[in-house]
C-alpha cells in the first residue's frame, strides 16, 4: 500500500491517495460540515491515469453521519476515524 498527495498541471489537487493493488483511493478532507459534490471534483482525475483504476473515495470532514455524494464516493464524519 502506498499512501501520496495529488496535483496535476492543471491545479487539481487531492489531499491524500491510498494506492492498493493497481487501484487509487481518493481521500479529501474539509473543515466543513456539508460536503457534497463540489468537493470531489479532482477525483474524476484519476480516470485519466492509464492502467489505474479509481476506487471509492471520500470525504473526512465535520459532518454528524456517513452519508453517500455519488454511488461510490461518500461523506465521513471525523468523529468515525
Amino acid at each position: 500500500m502506498n499512501l501520496c498527495f495529488f496535483r496535476d498541471k492543471d491545479g487539481h489537487e487531492i489531499d491524500l491517495l491510498i494506492k492498493r493493488s493497481g487501484v487509487l483511493y481518493p481521500i479529501e478532507i474539509k473543515k466543513h460540515i456539508h460536503c457534497d459534490k463540489n468537493d470531489i471534483t479532482a477525483f474524476k482525475q484519476l480516470d485519466k491515469i492509464p492502467d489505474m483504476k479509481r476506487g471509492e473515495g471520500c470525504v473526512i470532514c465535520m459532518a454528524e453521519d456517513v452519508f453517500p455524494i455519488t454511488a461510490t464516493d461518500r461523506a465521513v464524519g471525523v468523529r468515525y476515524l
